[in-house]
């Protein structure tokens, strides 16, 4: 289950969560938010901050799965209601011939879909993707290179670039990602750019921001 990310003081608070798998109804969170700027620049400093929460709570071995939902968004939006929703269950197991069975006589931009969301990897797995992706989504993949270029090497090395990720495209407006702890059984954190949130409680403004599972995190050996 995802939460909204926490507020920008970036101090620890408690949770409450549905009961799943045996995990505690609450959970011990630490995070940040930076509200009113929709830039290039807010997504980079919300990755750099992400890396730097982990790197202060000890962890070393971690990897950040980032995507775009304006990448998958041309060719979900071109499917009827049901069968988006079937397509989106397969994206979401990465079950590649039940998508393209799903797919059979797909035209125009929902043809992208059974090669869009697998692609995994660095800078040139983006790259790559822009040689297929629909016109709409060419603007999703230029933010994520442009993210990219601007991350230092050893920030980078802890980034891998997963356009299949579908779970929360209502919430998010743009980038997106989780965080993976070498050791931890499931994701440790996850964030995002989540625009028109704020709008909800009368103040409409961008949004981008990164909520850590510290339970998660600490069960992991450093």
């Amino acid at each position: 289950m995802r939460s909204p990310a926490p507020g920008r003081d970036r101090q620890p608070h408690v949770s409450r969560l549905d009961v799943r798998g045996g995990r505690p109804r609450e959970m011990l969170q630490v995070g940040a938010e930076l509200l009113g700027q929709g830039d290039l620049a807010a997504d980079i400093e919300i990755v750099r901050i992400t890396i730097a929460l982990l790197r202060a709570a000890g962890v070393r071995d971690f990897q950040i799965n980032l995507g775009h939902v304006g990448v998958l968004a041309p060719g979900l939006a071109s499917l009827p209601d049901d069968l988006r929703a079937e397509v989106r269950r397969w994206i979401d197991r990465k079950d590649r011939g039940s998508l393209c069975r799903a797919l059979a006589g797909a035209s125009g931009d929902a043809t992208t879909l059974t090669l869009l969301p697998f692609v995994i990897g660095r800078r040139d797995a983006l790259t790559r993707a822009l040689d297929h992706a629909p016109r709409e989504a060419a603007a999703g993949l230029e933010h994520l290179l442009a993210l990219d270029a601007a991350l230092v090497e050893e920030e980078r090395a802890h980034v891998v670039y997963d356009l299949g990720e579908v779970r929360g495209l209502e919430y998010y407006t743009g980038m997106h990602f989780e965080v993976f702890v070498a050791g931890a059984g499931r994701a440790a954190g996850a964030g995002g750019r989540y625009d028109e949130l704020m709008a909800r409680f009368g103040r409409p403004m961008p949004a981008v921001g990164v909520s850590l599972d510290l339970d998660t995190i600490a069960e992991v050996p450093l």
